[in-house]
């Protein structure tokens, strides 16, 4: 349905990422298992199971196929800091960062012998 749509869809899940959906708030199944763990956790522990209390929110998280954002001409200022981006290239920098700092380094400390006094 995604792919002949004229319109943007978006999804339940983040399983749907990658079918052609834009993205969508999304159920984060790894903060549900924290949520579990903690809960199990104070079981073990020796907690009464009639003080433990289960989240009053499910947790969310925000998931966008950039591969849609660009397809659909989205502004990528209006997409917030914590989403997950699926599908975006690195840049040059990002995928680089360690051979870029070192050619930095290389090349102040060159300029730095070049410009010493002799």
């Amino acid at each position: 349905m995604a792919t002949a749509a004229t319109a943007p869809v978006y999804g339940p899940f983040n399983t749907f990422i990658g079918t052609s959906v834009v993205g969508g708030r999304m159920p984060n199944f790894a903060a549900m298992g924290r949520q579990a763990g903690h809960i199990v956790n104070g079981l073990l522990d020796g907690t009464a199971p009639a003080s433990l209390r289960l989240p009053e929110i499910m947790p969310n998280t925000l998931n966008v196929d950039w591969r849609q954002v660009r397809r659909w001409g989205i502004d990528e200022n209006a997409i917030p800091g914590d989403a997950v981006v699926h599908f975006k290239a690195p840049t040059f920098i990002e995928e680089h960062r360690n051979g870029v700092i070192i050619a930095a380094a290389v090349f102040l400390f060159q300029t730095g012998l070049i410009a010493a006094p002799g």
